[in-house]
């Protein structure tokens, strides 16, 4: 009876050493996937960003239909978000360009990433692009991808963010 516990004792003291030396798990993008698996994050400036909240709030959402596409990603805690509108998606495996254009709003499919209540939008020249790599309407009824871009300050055209290897797997 006496080695069953032991052994308890020593695998705790194991685990407990690992944590200190190999410290903190750093948090990690999610992998690209093609099934409704309600995932979604990016590299901001090199650092991961994922969505994130309390339990009693809603960090993602997407809905589709007659081809326009919403989806919003938001982290509660860092008070950051994704807000994505895309027009005239029929088909996946496609790539879309991301222009943000205050002055054409109906028919140009945009993104932006939102700090604090300061928008950051791709422009014309600091364009940004996504790919839809799956879209089902029949079953569950989500949409995967891929996207990166340059987002502008809207207040400060000095102030840019480099958003890359975003990717995200939906349900709507």
């Amino acid at each position: 009876m006496k080695t069953p516990i032991l052994l308890m004792a020593v695998l705790l003291v194991l685990l407990l050493s690992a944590c200190k030396i190999f410290g903190p798990v750093e948090p990690s993008l999610p992998p690209e996937t093609q099934r409704g698996a309600d995932t979604f994050g990016a590299l901001v400036d090199g650092a991961v960003w994922r969505p994130q909240g309390s339990i009693y709030t809603i960090v993602l959402s997407a809905s589709y239909g007659n081809g326009t596409l919403y989806l919003n990603a938001h982290n509660r805690d860092s008070e950051t978000s994704f807000g994505f509108e895309l027009y005239e998606i029929y088909k996946f495996e496609k790539t879309y360009e991301l222009v943000h254009d205050p002055y054409k709003p109906e028919g140009r499919s945009y993104i932006n990433y939102t700090i604090n209540n300061t928008q950051y939008n791709p422009t014309y020249i600091h364009k940004g692009y996504l790919t839809i790599t799956k879209l089902d309407t029949t079953e569950i009824g989500f949409v995967s991808g891929t996207f990166y871009f340059d987002a502008v300050n809207e207040n400060d055209s000095t102030d840019i963010i480099h958003i890359t290897e975003g990717r995200f797997d939906v349900r709507f």
